[in-house]
């Protein structure tokens, strides 16, 4: 009987032990608290930019919110539009919002789970960007939140194209011809991590057919003749996931045909792309020939090479879509 009477003290102890200790024994040992009601508001990023989007980069048709007592899930909840109402229980959570979620997060069970989710770029469209966003609340009986939101995607943009070629031959036969993004990662982590294998697109070829294409390869359907000292101002956006690897930049290229010939112009807006940020060129100026180029979808020799900031003067904004300009007020010659 004693040594029962002791092995039950012994047992007691340890539990003691283990519900004191930190995380994950304080969440295996704590009970969830009181019922709570949450009503979550997310604010679009469009509401905090300071450059503008449109309409359809800031469209919101899903929305998920799960709350989180350390790293276990506490509640879930999902709803079209903006908002909605959480059957959580109260105390300190942790609260994620991901929009325009690519897959049902009803398996999801763990706050660092749900954080290495991966999002593929080709899931995005023109008017539905992933979007994720987190914020750490105390929830009582009924609790109202707002919480801002990301795209994991960033911008690039360009505004004006400028001939000045100081070739009087060239000058007078300059067509746009395409326009795009090389080094594109196509993958990331919900919480914007690098994910383990980057899938890369137009780092060896221009409008592959496994590449999300739409978002980042322009060929125009009418090539532009731009006379000199003249500008084709339509613009032009293309978007990729965060880059950080440095040897291979993502690029905003400029193809253009001068007197027959075809030439590159790879820009070199940021050494390190980061979410939710507008690279923006508000005009290039074209001096010089770019880099000699075929024409076709290969990437290889000096096409894809940098043209050197001796050779161009650029601007850039970055913003929050943030806008960057690159070069002197966002001007660009070359």
């Amino acid at each position: 009987m004693n040594k029962h009477r002791y092995c039950a003290a012994f047992a007691a102890l340890l539990a003691l032990v283990a519900c004191n200790k930190n995380e994950p024994a304080v969440t295996a040992c704590s009970e969830p608290g009181s019922p709570a009601i949450v009503n979550v508001r997310i604010d679009a990023p469009q509401t905090r930019a300071t450059v503008a989007d449109t309409p359809q980069e800031a469209t919101v048709s899903t929305l998920d919110v799960c709350a989180f007592r350390g790293d276990v899930l506490d509640a879930h909840g999902q709803n079209n539009g903006t908002s909605l109402t959480l059957s959580a229980t109260q105390g300190p959570r942790t609260l994620y919002a991901v929009v325009n979620t690519e897959e049902s997060l009803t398996s999801v069970s763990s706050l660092s789970g749900l954080q290495q989710k991966v999002s593929l770029l080709a899931n995005n469209t023109r008017s539905r960007f992933v979007m994720t966003g987190m914020k750490s609340q105390t929830l009582g009986a009924t609790t109202s939140v707002d919480m801002d939101v990301e795209r994991l995607a960033a911008r690039f943009k360009i505004d004006k194209i400028t001939n000045k070629l100081t070739n009087p031959t060239q000058a007078s036969s300059f067509i746009i011809t395409r326009i795009f993004l090389t080094n594109v990662v196509g993958n990331i982590c919900y919480d914007a991590s690098q994910a383990s294998s980057i899938r890369w697109f137009a780092d060896s070829k221009l409008n592959d057919s496994s590449a999300p294409n739409d978002l980042i390869y322009r060929k125009l359907n009418s090539p532009a003749s731009v006379s000199y000292n003249n500008s084709h101002t339509t613009s032009y956006s293309f978007y990729t996931y965060p880059n950080s690897n440095a040897q291979k930049n993502t690029l905003l290229v400029v193809e253009a045909k001068i007197a027959g010939q075809f030439y590159t112009y790879p820009l070199l807006v940021a050494g390190t792309v980061e979410r939710n940020k507008s690279y923006e060129v508000k005009e290039l100026v074209i001096t010089r020939v770019g880099n000699p180029s075929d024409g076709d979808d290969d990437i290889e020799g000096d096409e894809n090479k940098p043209i050197q900031s001796s050779q161009a003067t650029i601007t850039i904004n970055v913003l929050d879509w943030e806008q960057v300009l690159i070069g002197e007020n966002g001007t660009i010659t070359i």
